[in-house]
């Protein structure tokens, strides 16, 4: 008898966190317009089209794990020529984003709440992606937890493929 497979271990650990005022007025103002949830991109509900996020076709970057948005909403201002997917889990940090991005009149990011790794796998083409930032990437400093790490042997090679040519 065989042994159903074992999911994939998350490099990542949810964890629910309030907003504060000025995060949650972020969320409910921005985020329609702005986000969108990997789950719903993974199943169907909604279609992973970087050219109709920002309306146009521009090098695109995704950046994996974009904490609070700091660096973010920075690397963006600076190159307002390229457009950057921000992949992240922990919605106060999104929020945070939204804000930056609107203090700023940024309009060269959308925010991804969720998996990277299974939004690369599953809806990134191949050789589409100009680069792929990733914010702290190994949080797990204990050795039972390198399982968890995202860079891994064949992370590296997921998003390689993603990368376009040059």
């Amino acid at each position: 008898m065989t042994e159903a497979p074992h999911p994939p271990i998350p490099s990542f650990v949810h964890h629910r966190s309030r907003l504060t005022e000025g995060q949650q007025h972020a969320w409910e103002r921005w985020w329609p317009e702005r986000g969108r949830d990997v789950a719903d991109l993974l199943s169907g509900a909604e279609p992973y089209d970087p050219r109709a996020w920002f309306g146009r076709t521009a090098p695109l970057i995704m950046e994996i794990g974009s904490g609070m948005g700091e660096s973010t909403a920075a690397l963006a201002a600076a190159a307002p020529d390229v457009d950057h997917i921000a992949v992240e889990v922990y919605e106060p940090g999104l929020a945070q984003l939204l804000m930056r991005l609107a203090a700023a009149g940024l309009t060269n990011v959308v925010l991804l709440r969720g998996d990277a790794v299974a939004l690369l796998r599953e809806r990134v083409p191949p050789a589409s992606l100009a680069g792929i930032r990733i914010f702290f990437p190994d949080p797990w400093p204990k050795r039972r937890h390198h399982k968890r790490r995202l860079v891994q042997p064949e992370f590296v090679a997921l998003a390689a493929s993603r990368l376009a040519p040059g």
